[in-house]
């Protein structure tokens, strides 16, 4: 039976309800965020937060300007790189004949080479890609030959993970210089025909999500390849989202490794300390968060937003060297979670006990790193904490 940790899933309940207001009145909206019914200062100044919702997300925004722009949630409220995409999008005109081939290989690209994430940015889902490249290409032929011809960089890894690509055979190697590259050339259309394939054996059939991650990871396994979990699930969530009528969009996923952090601090344990019985209480969670909030979300769109959640408890804000927000200052910026003792990442009491002078200039503190660097233990922290503020053990 689930048992939460009362204060921990409060807080997410309140960050989400939170997130959605960005997103309707700010993100999809014209809004200023000055305008919200809440003060959180975190929310307010990073765009990350804005959004719960999977198809409003800056990591989707890609998607919709190579592939679906006739979809495209931020008509009213572009920024002037979506604009110049969509222009190129609309003068060749060629997504408008892309079957379900050319729309499967513009999703694998995406998430395959990091989903152009870097939390750095502003928009943060316009990093490296090479999708708007494509979106001059008429058919999965000329999307291959594009792709290995694209001369500037194609992977991001900051705010993702890059799967884990087999080594490039020998016999290609004068081909291909990146085994990614190798691998979504060469092996990515071979997937793309296995699963039309089970498409057409299936007529009608609406798949759960989980069904066709484990059909393509099983794919994966029998080649000898390792199990691309991340990213195919991302696949198929594009899939429920972009072309209706083969996965359901509200079926359970799996979570990623952000999501079960999240879930871990959010559950307690105590009563089911065994491992094996976790993932029926993820789901359970789950559930449970999608009939409390006040609005609609999909379990895939609650999955990718408790992952925003363990950053947003953590008061992460990415201020590196390139960043968009390397102007704020960080001994102000908080957000307005109620979690007084939390001990990682960037917290008010901890300039408030001395345990660090000041965040600016510290880099991304992430984790248990402020405690680290000053040779405290989680307990000794979560000690001064509840003496300080007369919180109760």
């Amino acid at each position: 039976m689930l048992k939460v940790k009362q204060d921990y899933y409060d807080n997410c309940i309140k960050f989400l309800e939170q997130a959605f207001w960005y997103e309707m009145n700010c993100n999809v909206g014209t809004k200023s965020p000055d305008e919200a019914p809440f003060k959180d200062d975190l929310m307010k100044s990073a765009t990350m937060y804005w959004a719960v919702n999977r198809k409003h997300t800056s990591w989707c925004g890609l998607l919709y300007d190579v592939a679906f722009p006739d979809k495209h949630p931020w008509k009213n409220n572009l920024s002037e790189k979506q604009k110049r995409i969509l222009a190129e999008t609309y003068k060749t005109n060629h997504y408008k004949t892309w079957t379900m081939k050319e729309h499967l290989f513009i999703f694998f690209v995406h998430r395959l080479t990091g989903s152009a994430m870097d939390y750095s940015l502003d928009a943060y889902g316009y990093g490296n890609s090479v999708l708007p490249y494509l979106a001059g290409s008429k058919d999965l032929d000329e999307m291959l030959t594009r792709f290995k011809e694209y001369p500037r960089p194609k992977y991001t890894s900051k705010g993702y993970q890059i799967a884990a690509f087999p080594k490039i055979p020998e016999s290609k190697k004068s081909e291909y210089r990146l085994a990614g590259d190798h691998f979504i050339c060469e092996l990515v259309p071979e997937l793309i025909d296995d699963m039309l394939d089970l498409f057409d054996k299936n007529p009608g059939k609406v798949f759960t999500q989980r069904e066709l991650v484990n059909y393509m990871l099983d794919w994966n396994t029998s080649r000898g390849f390792k199990r691309f979990k991340f990213p195919y699930n991302n696949v198929v969530s594009d899939i429920a989202m972009l072309v209706p009528g083969y996965v359901d969009e509200f079926s359970l996923v799996d979570l990623g490794p952000n999501a079960k952090e999240a879930f871990d601090i959010i559950i307690d344990f105590s009563d089911n300390p065994n491992k094996k019985t976790r993932e029926h209480l993820y789901d359970e969670l789950l559930m449970k968060i999608g009939a409390e909030l006040s609005f609609n979300a999909s379990s895939v769109s609650i999955e990718d937003s408790v992952c925003v959640f363990v950053h947003w408890i953590e008061n992460h804000i990415d201020i590196t060297r390139h960043g968009h927000y390397k102007h704020l200052d960080l001994d102000k910026v908080f957000s307005n979670h109620t979690i007084i003792d939390y001990p990682r990442g960037r917290q008010k009491p901890m300039l408030e006990l001395g345990v660090i002078d000041t965040f600016n200039g510290a880099g991304v503190v992430t984790g248990l790193k402020v405690l680290d660097r000053a040779g405290m233990a989680e307990d000794e922290y979560k000690r001064l904490v509840r003496d300080r503020y007369d919180l109760k053990n």
